[in-house]
């Protein structure tokens, strides 16, 4: 007994053998019988005194334990069974800790197994805490049996094995938090030389809060010569560097003996500002600004950055900056606005920067122009200023700005509206004409010199005249001067005519500037002086002269009441016809041809034999008749003539006429005209009551000699007609006629025709 056991491996399982007797006795016979296992790999039992039929498992399986009573050879037995080894307890580790506020603590669960073996069960158990206001306990994968304080205090920590019932535990005691670390913030910088860096140190404590421990702590510096730290009020864990090198900067909490540190490195001195001057500066549009970036070390030390730095406009629709070498940080204005101008070091990542103001284009500078001129005594110089402004543009600043001669004893200049910088000459000399503008003070200036007065006309009088062929023209030129003062220089310049197939001009003393006609046509005469090269001129015109073309006459016996006269041989359309009637009595009537002729002027002589004549014009026409008739109311002789003329002005033919009566004598007078126009023709007719031949007066040719019988005869009428040109308008004098015989009274008339236009 017991009857086929089960026990785990590790474990062992007493037998008892029991006898029965034939007497129904039973009897204890475990220390006398022999005792055996069938399967010793399984379990083992004893035959040692004290542990008789004591079976020890071996491994898990079945084998038969067997009592043998040697001496009857009687034996019992039983199976026993072996199965794996079970937990037989559970130790939680470690044994009673003490743990600050705050902290946490791991426990282990470890496991004592029936095969004396050992199990690690902390992630198997389940944890749990007596006191969780004290501390709780994790049954979390990853933290089991992480206890966590809560509350100063003391708390048992059990773990728990479900499956065997069996648990471990401990107590965990909950002290008040403790100072754990220092932390000296910032970890291992670096500073330049010449700065300073604060350290900050942090404890942390056991509950894991934390704690400015700065002003508390001891501060040192392992190398004084590299940089020093304060432990002064105020200025607690400030490092100030002292020379390139390394050092450790140590915080020491004194009371828990904790201390935290961290490496202080000082390199060379680095940029620690950019200063952009000029500040604030503000210019006008078209003009440029030159920027200075100047930075200023950790050293205090100073350097001129203007050529290193890169240049920068904010708005580049006001203004530009330059970085090219040269011309580094030179803003350059584009409209009026503001821009921030700034300087950048890539290196450091430092900037510096100013503000541009950009504002309206300013005038610059006043040109005066022209650049000293020279002028005549008596002439003026006008002078424009013009201004430049900042950005290039210009402006006609002449009527807005103030002007004034040095000398107004030699030019004075006006600012009058109108004449704005007219300066006009005084006297022979120099004088500085200056234009200021008073808004900007600005001014320009030229030197105006004045010279003697010099020519600066010549006019050639008279004025483009016509004359007819044939004819001189005295011409006279007449210099005026830069002064106003005229010379006459008719002997001093030169003559030319442009076209001497038409008039020639003298230059030979006594006759310069005569012009002598040549052909009819149009020259230009020209007066050169050459010592200024300065020329006048007027055009001559050369015009055809009046001439006599043909004539023709006529006559009619006593009682015959019709004259008629044949139309000149020759006579073309534009001709001017002059037709002279002589009739007796002076009482006919004188009917001329029907159409065109035009009565100039009918002269009755009543005296002794009373006779008439009747003078007339008349155009030519391009259907001229023949012949020419005039009707007589009475008639005792008639006689007439035509004179046709060429050149002759066909809307305004007669100039001037006149006619008077005659005595009875063989000369017979025309009286004098005086003509208003050159080289008019003069016409002159005589007539007496006789037929006779005529001798014409002096100077003039006879165009027709016509009686109306034969001659001599005392009967009858004779009429004569006579021209000649007179070159000069003037008197025309008296123009006597004389009959060859039979004197008695008479007739004469004298007109003068004026030359076509």
């Amino acid at each position: 007994t017991p009857t086929n056991p089960s026990i785990a491996l590790g474990t062992s399982q007493p037998f008892t053998a029991m006898g029965t007797y034939s007497d129904s006795t039973t009897q204890d016979l475990t220390t006398s019988v022999t005792w055996s296992s069938s399967d010793t790999f399984v379990a083992t039992v004893s035959n040692a005194p004290g542990s008789n039929g004591l079976a020890t498992s071996v491994a898990v399986g079945v084998t038969t334990i067997d009592a043998l009573e040697s001496t009857s050879g009687i034996n019992g037995s039983t199976t026993l069974t072996v199965t794996s080894a079970v937990l037989v307890s559970i130790a939680v580790t470690p044994t009673n800790p003490s743990i600050a506020l705050g902290t946490s603590q791991p426990f282990t669960a470890m496991g004592t197994y029936s095969d004396s073996t050992t199990q690690d069960l902390t992630t198997s158990v389940t944890w749990s805490s007596s006191d969780t206001f004290v501390a709780t306990v994790s049954n979390a994968p990853g933290s089991n049996a992480l206890a966590t304080s809560v509350a100063v205090g003391v708390t048992t920590i059990d773990a728990l094995d479900f499956a065997s019932g069996l648990s471990g535990s401990t107590t965990l005691t909950v002290t008040s938090a403790v100072l754990v670390s220092i932390a000296v913030t910032p970890t291992n910088p670096s500073i330049a030389l010449g700065t300073t860096q604060p350290f900050t140190a942090m404890g942390t404590y056991s509950d894991a809060t934390t704690q400015d421990l700065t002003t508390s702590v001891t501060w040192s510096s392992s190398a004084t010569a590299v940089a020093t730290v304060s432990n002064a009020p105020g200025s607690n864990g400030l490092a100030t560097s002292v020379a390139v090198g390394s050092t450790t900067i140590d915080a020491l909490d004194s009371t828990s003996g904790l201390s935290g540190s961290t490496t202080l490195t000082v390199t060379s001195a680095v940029l620690v500002s950019i200063a952009v001057t000029p500040t604030n500066p503000s210019i006008a549009l078209g003009t440029t600004q030159p920027f200075t970036a100047m930075g200023t070390y950790s050293d205090a030390t100073t350097q001129d950055l203007t050529a290193s730095v890169t240049w920068s406009s904010f708005d580049t629709l006001v203004a530009t900056v330059s970085n090219a070498p040269g011309s580094n940080g030179l803003a350059t204005s584009v409209a009026v606005g503001v821009s921030t101008i700034d300087a950048l070091d890539f290196a450091s990542g430092i900037s510096g920067s100013t503000t541009l103001t950009v504002t309206s284009a300013v005038l610059v500078s006043i040109a005066v122009t022209p650049t000293n001129p020279s002028i005549a005594l008596g002439t003026t110089q006008p002078f424009a200023a013009m201004g430049t402004y900042s950005d290039a543009t210009t402006q006609d600043l002449t009527t807005s700005v103030t002007w004034s001669s040095s000398a107004t004893a030699v030019a004075t200049v006006s600012n009058a509206p109108g004449t704005n910088g007219l300066a006009t000459s005084v006297a022979v000399g120099s004088t500085t004409i200056d234009a200021l503008d008073s808004a900007s003070g600005l001014n320009g200036s030229t030197t105006l010199t004045v010279t003697s007065a010099v020519l600066v006309s010549i006019a050639v009088t008279p004025t483009n005249p016509s004359v007819e062929l044939g004819t001189n023209q005295q011409f006279a030129a007449t210099g005026t001067y830069s002064d106003a003062t005229t010379q006459d220089l008719t002997t001093s310049v030169t003559w030319s005519s442009s076209d001497t197939a038409i008039a020639t001009v003298s230059n030979a003393p006594g006759t310069s500037g005569l012009a002598t006609s040549v052909a009819v046509g149009v020259t230009t005469i020209d007066a050169l002086d050459s010592v200024s090269g300065l020329s006048g001129s007027t055009t001559l015109t050369l015009l055809p002269h009046i001439t006599f073309r043909a004539a023709a006459s006529g006559s009619a016996g006593s009682g015959v009441l019709s004259l008629t006269i044949a139309t000149p041989t020759g006579a073309l359309t534009g001709d001017v016809l002059i037709a002279a009637v002589a009739v007796r009595p002076s009482t006919a009537a004188i009917t001329p041809p029907a159409v065109g002729w035009t009565l100039v002027r009918r002269i009755d002589n009543a005296a002794s034999i009373t006779n008439s004549l009747a003078v007339y014009s008349r155009v030519v026409t391009v259907s001229e008749p023949a012949t020419h008739t005039w009707t007589l109311s009475a008639s005792t002789g008639s006689a007439g003539g035509i004179a046709a003329f060429v050149d002759v002005d066909p809307s305004n033919p007669i100039d001037v006429e006149a006619g008077q009566t005659t005595s009875s004598g063989l000369t017979h007078d025309a009286p004098s005209v005086t003509t208003s126009v050159s080289n008019a023709m003069v016409f002159s007719a005589h007539a007496f009551a006789s037929s006779a031949t005529w001798t014409p007066p002096v100077g003039m040719t006879e165009a027709f000699d016509q009686a109306s019988l034969a001659v001599p005869n005392g009967a009858g009428i004779s009429l004569e007609g006579n021209y000649s040109l007179q070159a000069i308008a003037g008197a025309t004098g008296v123009q006597s006629a004389v009959a060859s015989a039979n004197a008695d009274v008479g007739n004469a008339h004298i007109l003068a025709l004026r030359r076509a236009p």
